[in-house]
């Protein structure tokens, strides 16, 4: 007896693919009686491969974008934010992270870099941590060969970050697992990289002090080319196939360099010192500048923020209105070039002409980089105080003291680090040696 399978009416075998959105249908069996083996299995061969680029394409389409903290703040506004802000963070402490030991209790002067639920932050402990942004929770920690002052750049699943304070000769920037914290590479320099670094078109570029700037490839950490010229301690700024950073020593000024080979592109002489990473919106470059340093005040104080043409280093405005140095990074956001002064006070001006939008007095020094975001600003001050203002009028709105929270001795309230913030929250390092969260209250007030 013939089985029913061998009776049956066998359908005719079919395939299908798309091609520039029309619909192409092939009768495999009538090919395999009609054409050559060798025909049949190249068009085989053909619907494969635009089966493979169809799947391909599509797990394109529903894959999420990476996320990543490029560069020093987020991105060249330097806001400290990724994307839109919703809802504004508020004074309600959700955690405090610090080390267990005392004795490790020391000054968290880098600042966080926020990607999802991960924050990842160095310490003058000789370490990175990265922390769960709901908990606080150490997730996990590496420990460098000196001291973390540069603040963590993110870029496809990994972490890069420099070490060591002015005094040290030998530190490297490292490249780091974002999951496990796992070392991948580092790169060894003669010199410090308190810069923070940047991720930039396939590229990693950083400084390393007296070594100056390194471009580097973000995956391997093999050196494209390296300028010897100005110390350069700043984040670097990249934009439109220039890199931009400013110096202190030796040359006081900013310069703009060929991201492809280092190359000078042009350089301008300031009359104090750029510590600052540099900021660019709406094709605007801006240069904060100041006497002194993070620790001391200049005899014959002097503070401006300067904005230049990208492409010729020629000024667009001045303002020098600021009493003392301007160290943090000019922040740009719904046409406000916000930034704080040693003088006490946090300026907005307009960002297109300089004008001056509102001062605001908080009464102690504001050496960190202000965060704007969702119609605030926010930043910590030397007294050890977190603050948020208004951005339209400067008014205050709230603040956090923290300056009896440190460990006699061990650390100081200063607040050096410039905050990160995403929907509700705010994060920011303290001298005193805690990593500081702060959620909307229950009310959850709008500015």
């Amino acid at each position: 007896m013939r089985s029913s399978r061998s009776t049956a009416a066998q359908p005719e075998a079919r395939r299908r693919w798309t091609v520039d959105g029309r619909q192409w249908t092939v009768n495999s069996r009538k090919l395999n009686r009609s054409l050559p083996p060798s025909v049949y299995c190249l068009l085989s061969t053909v619907y494969c491969l635009l089966s493979t680029v169809h799947l391909a394409s599509a797990a394109a389409q529903t894959e999420p974008a990476q996320e990543g903290w490029p560069t020093f703040r987020g991105g060249p506004a330097r806001c400290g934010a990724m994307g839109e802000v919703r809802a504004a963070p508020g004074p309600k402490v959700r955690w405090r992270f610090h080390e267990t030991e005392r004795l490790d209790r020391r000054p968290f002067a880098s600042s966080p870099a926020l990607v999802g639920t991960r924050i990842l932050i160095g310490s003058d402990a000789y370490r990175v941590s990265c922390l769960d942004l709901d908990t606080g929770r150490r997730l996990w920690q590496f420990d460098s060969h000196w001291p973390v002052f540069s603040s963590p750049a993110v870029w496809n699943g990994r972490v890069y970050v420099g070490e060591g304070l002015h005094d040290n000769t030998d530190s490297k920037l490292y490249c780091l697992d974002l999951a496990t914290g796992r070392q991948l590479w580092a790169v060894q320099t003669q010199s410090h990289t308190e810069s923070s670094p940047t991720v930039a078109d396939g590229k990693l570029y950083f400084g390393a002090g007296d070594d100056g700037l390194y471009c580097a490839d973000p995956l391997t950490g093999k050196v494209h080319w390296q300028h010897k010229g100005p110390h350069v301690d700043g984040c670097p700024l990249v934009a439109d196939g220039c890199v931009y950073v400013g110096s202190g020593y030796d040359f006081d000024g900013v310069l703009a360099l060929s991201a492809r080979d280092g190359s000078l592109v042009w350089k301008k002489g300031l009359p104090a010192p750029a510590w600052a990473a540099p900021s660019l919106a709406e094709g605007r470059l801006y240069v904060a500048m100041g006497k002194g340093t993070f620790s001391d005040a200049a005899p014959k104080p002097y503070g401006e923020v300067r904005c230049l043409d990208p492409k010729t280093g020629e000024d667009v405005w001045r303002f020098t209105g600021a009493k003392d140095a301007v160290l943090g990074s000019v922040a740009v956001r719904e046409g406000h070039a916000v930034f704080g002064s040693r003088d006490g006070a946090c300026y907005a001006l307009d960002a297109a002409t300089g004008a001056v939008r509102w001062r605001s007095e908080v009464g102690s020094a504001i050496l960190a980089s202000p965060a704007v975001a969702a119609g605030c600003v926010l930043f910590g001050t030397d007294d050890g105080k977190f603050t948020c203002l208004r951005l339209r009028d400067g008014a205050k709105l709230w603040s956090v003291d923290t300056s009896e929270e440190g460990v006699p001795f061990i650390s100081e309230p200063r607040i050096l680090s410039s905050a990160a913030v995403t929907d509700g929250k705010v994060v920011f390092g303290s001298c005193n040696g805690n990593v500081y969260c702060l959620e909307r209250d229950a009310q959850g007030r709008k500015p």
